[in-house]
């Protein structure tokens, strides 16, 4: 067995020379050898019966792990399988509580945010009694799969793909778990934990290490190496990191992704259609936005007299809440072949350093990921200054200062329609104020969020437009609720006007009158 070439050969295998002047050396090797055979005998018989059964006993886990061998581990936060490179392994034990393990320690190629390289990973095999199944272990030789040789051509192919996303910051659509780190109060205590991140991801190990506070994603690699995929021996690709560091657009966090679930965006072009505005006005915006995109993939050209001025576009979208703005910056984004990187303005902060500070964060993210910053009620930034609000007039100089030398696209929104600062005025490219809805427009919007899957009766869709003024986000949670209960329905899954009728009722009850 290739895992047992660590222990003693039998001397049965052994023929010892007879030349006179090697006699001496001869002598003692044998009487060596003889020790050791007799010695080792028992666990040698023990292998020999554990082996076919892929079984191992606690005491005999160090005959496992050879020099250099390659492991396998799947008992990770992401459920992810990942080969390692055998390093060191000890049997340790708490001389407080008298708790025993076997401590294995493995190297995998990771990125650390600053630089591409081999960190060491830590697997801790807790004490058992009699015989264990060796896929059970936390860690174990790659060789004990029978999948071993298709698996490492897989984590290969994975191992190119995540060097390939080091090359530069990118988006990706995502579905699946991802992890992050969690910080335990009053102690302090820090705890990796998983969540579900959908749509879309951006993949950014070193802007992760530069804003992210999760450290305990983070690794430590001690041993740099190239991070160009045609200087990395092709055989190491097996031992990239199952994960990568990157930002989640939808769940507004910092994570690490599953390299495996990381898949080229699908951007959906026809989002802008659906967007309740005139047809000429959203033609305009159509036309700046394609036309930026495709400047912006050339070498910019400023439209001010200083370079690296004026080569933003800012829209600003007012209205009040669940009209659609939110919805048209998002459209936006897809049109523009970006993601989209939503910010509130209470995430900004209140002290006019600290607004500052996060305000320059943002637009340096935006404009690194290239997407479509959305500054969400930013009402306090835009109000008109005048001689009595020396706070209100710092941070709208904050704000016009910054945005001066940004050169992405800006979708700022707010529920006021006046007493915005001229200056700000001035540096809009397009701004459109959403009206209170109609009952064309909750038609509209009953049928976007219902999907063309159902069949509805129209003329009742109609009544229910015009019976209920719901906004737009209510409109959605309606339909949201609606379809969840209609499993319930019979026959089950069926959405009826009537279910969305009841469902509509009982939420607008909680409105005040």
């Amino acid at each position: 067995d290739d895992r047992q070439t660590h222990l003693v050969k039998t001397p049965k295998a052994q023929k010892v020379p007879r030349k006179a002047y090697r006699a001496i050396i001869d002598k003692d090797i044998q009487a060596a050898l003889d020790f050791l055979q007799e010695d080792f005998s028992g666990m040698t018989a023990d292998l020999e019966a554990l082996n076919p059964k892929g079984l191992i006993t606690y005491d005999l886990l160090w005959t496992l792990f050879p020099p250099n061998t390659e492991v396998y581990s799947d008992l990770n936060q992401l459920n992810e399988p990942q080969v390692l490179r055998f390093v060191s392994a000890s049997y340790e034990e708490d001389i407080r509580t008298g708790e025993k393990w076997y401590e294995v320690n493995a190297l995998c190629l990771n990125h650390s945010g600053t630089y591409f390289g081999w960190a060491k990973q830590q697997f801790e095999i807790k004490r058992f009694e009699g015989n264990q199944p060796v896929a059970s272990l936390v860690v174990y030789p790659l060789s004990c799969r029978d999948d071993a040789n298709s698996l490492k051509d897989l984590l290969k192919s994975r191992g190119s793909k995540y060097v390939q996303l080091l090359e530069q910051p990118t988006c990706c659509d995502y579905g699946g778990c991802a992890a992050l780190m969690i910080r335990h109060t009053p102690k302090g205590d820090e705890e990796e934990v998983t969540f579900t991140a959908t749509r879309r991801v951006m993949v950014d190990p070193k802007k992760y290490s530069e804003y992210s506070e999760n450290s305990l994603c983070r690794p430590r690699c001690f041993q740099p190496i190239a991070s160009s995929l045609a200087t990395i021996d092709q055989n190491d690709l097996q031992f990239c990191h199952y994960r990568i560091l990157g930002y989640s657009f939808a769940e507004i966090q910092w994570c690490a992704l599953a390299v495996s679930k990381l898949e080229p965006p699908d951007w959906n072009m026809e989002a802008f259609d659906k967007v309740l505005m005139p047809p000429t006005k959203r033609d305009l915006i159509r036309r700046l936005v394609v036309e930026h995109r495709a400047g912006s993939d050339e070498t910019p050209r400023s439209n001010d007299i200083i370079d690296h001025k004026g080569e933003s576009l800012i829209g600003l979208l007012s209205g009040d809440p669940g009209v659609g703005k939110t919805l048209t910056a998002e459209a936006v984004a897809e049109l523009s072949h970006r993601p989209l990187l939503s910010v509130g303005s209470g995430e900004l902060g209140a002290e006019l350093k600290e607004v500052d500070n996060q305000l320059k964060k943002w637009l340096i993210l935006a404009s690194a990921w290239r997407s479509v910053l959305l500054i969400d009620e930013c009402d306090v930034f835009l109000r008109k200054r005048d001689q009595t609000s020396l706070v209100n007039n710092a941070l709208v100089s904050i704000f016009l200062r910054r945005l001066k030398y940004f050169n992405g696209v800006a979708i700022l929104t707010t529920n006021r329609q006046t007493d915005i600062d001229a200056a700000f005025m001035s540096r809009i490219h397009f701004k459109f104020h959403f009206g209170n809805l109609g009952i064309t427009e909750r038609m509209e919007l009953w049928k976007t969020f219902v999907g063309g899957g159902a069949h509805l009766d129209e003329d009742k869709l109609a009544a229910l437009a015009q019976e209920l003024e719901l906004n737009g986000r209510e409109i959605r949670n309606v339909v949201f609720c609606a379809k969840l209960l209609s499993k319930t329905e019979d026959p089950p899954g069926e959405l009826t006007v009537n279910l969305l009728s009841r469902v509509a009722k009982d939420l607008t009850d909680f409105r005040e009158p």
